[in-house]
């Protein structure tokens, strides 16, 4: 399928995507598309868990040792916090009345943000302040 062509059932995800493009006015590229969309839902999975659980300790009011938390694989779990946080900004800047939930993203960032402030990830949080 070129990127010109579009699904043409009115209950296929793709179709709706398209769309919705189309009537913003936005042309998407959609091998990039996926691409890019993989690998969010990839460093998602890589830290789904550990956000959950740092909410939890979070609610419940215990004190989150987020280095021992995120354990050996520290380094790629803080990069891929980091990638969550440059999209999230994305979406909250340049699509400000599309973004679905709004407030879960704004929820995300602070959790995102205390994450990498919480885990001595200087690095990160410049990356971020740089952007």
């Amino acid at each position: 399928m070129s990127s010109t062509q579009h699904p043409s059932s009115p209950h296929d995800p793709q179709s709706l995507q398209y769309q919705a493009n189309r009537l913003r006015g936005v042309h998407q590229d959609a091998a990039q598309a996926s691409i890019t969309e993989e690998i969010l839902r990839q460093a998602y999975r890589r830290v789904a868990v550990d956000l959950d659980a740092i909410s939890q300790q979070q609610a419940a009011g215990v004190p989150v040792d987020y280095r021992a938390l995120l354990g050996s694989q520290l380094d790629e779990k803080l990069a891929a916090i980091l990638l969550l946080t440059k999209y999230t900004i994305f979406d909250l800047a340049h699509l400000p009345r599309i973004v679905l939930d709004i407030d879960f993203a704004h929820s995300n960032l602070a959790l995102f943000a205390e994450t990498l402030f919480r885990s001595d990830a200087a690095d990160g949080i410049m990356a971020i302040f740089s952007f």
